[in-house]
């Protein structure tokens, strides 16, 4: 698709055209454009319902609980290599006496059609072994210039569980009330259940492992690994099913700086890179 974008510049109104026919069925199909986003997880596949870290804001806010120092992180993710096709995001969380508050902003698209999601959340651990997380979303769809723009409240939650010191099992369910994208469609935004686990197998080799599962869809499957070499520097690898996708990157931490690169590949539509930064003190 990026090749066919390159020879186009000067059909402007052909190049919208199909940009907006292909925003409205791509958004369609996956009822959301919003999904998971960050450099670390997309370069695992997004199997990261049960790993911690800064971005799991727009996961599973469960596992930010165990935060114990303000952090914050941003991403960016162009799809396919089509400019138009950029997702950003921003979130920052910081702990208090009662439990850890975020915060996080998401946004896809361009003048022609775009979504974006405003978040606010909770996240408290129990004890050394359990954490819960919500989060409340207020999704906005906006379509073209001159439709307007629609806004609904959608709800989120999920856990996160040490099982023993080297594995973790997370779950979350997001929109579980069944909200739709507008009062005028009925199409709602998508409810999904995700559930995975997080092995260690030593110091630097992470496993991952994760079932998704849409209330009206087939299960998705992922799985991952991150591999820590040279103290600072992490090479992370991914394969996720439905459709079938490779994913890999890398991250370089820096104090309590850590930058990502990664990149996912459809065998149909291409590469869609990702990169972010991430202040994450210890």
């Amino acid at each position: 698709m990026a090749i066919l974008w390159i020879f186009m510049p000067k059909f402007v109104w052909v190049r919208k055209l199909i940009l907006f026919v292909f925003l409205i069925c791509f958004g369609k199909t996956n009822a959301s454009n919003l999904q998971p986003i960050g450099a670390r997880s997309a370069a695992l596949s997004h199997a990261t319902i049960a790993a911690d870290g800064i971005l799991s804001a727009f996961q599973n806010q469960a596992a930010l609980a165990t935060l114990e120092n303000f952090s914050a992180g941003f991403a960016i993710e162009n799809r396919f290599l089509v400019p138009e096709l950029n997702i950003g995001a921003f979130a920052m969380a910081m702990p208090t006496d009662i439990g850890v508050i975020n915060m996080g902003v998401q946004r896809f698209g361009n003048s022609l059609y775009a979504e974006s999601r405003y978040g606010l959340g909770f996240s408290k651990s129990f004890n050394e072994k359990i954490s819960l997380g919500l989060q409340l979303n207020y999704f906005e769809t906006r379509l073209g210039e001159n439709y307007g723009t629609s806004g609904r409240l959608v709800g989120e939650f999920g856990f996160r569980v040490k099982v023993s010191e080297d594995l973790f099992v997370g779950g979350h369910l997001f929109n579980p009330t069944r909200v739709n994208i507008s009062k005028n469609l009925t199409e709602p935004i998508p409810t999904t259940f995700r559930l995975g686990a997080q092995y260690s197998f030593s110091d630097q080799l992470l496993t991952f492992a994760e079932i998704d599962k849409p209330i009206n869809g087939k299960a998705q499957v992922k799985a991952a690994f991150e591999y820590q070499f040279l103290e600072k520097f992490y090479l992370r690898a991914g394969l996720s099913t439905l459709p079938i996708q490779n994913s890999f990157g890398f991250g370089i931490q820096l104090g309590a700086l850590r930058f990502d690169l990664a990149a996912q590949y459809n065998q149909l539509l291409g590469f869609s890179p990702q990169v972010g930064l991430i202040y994450q003190p210890k």
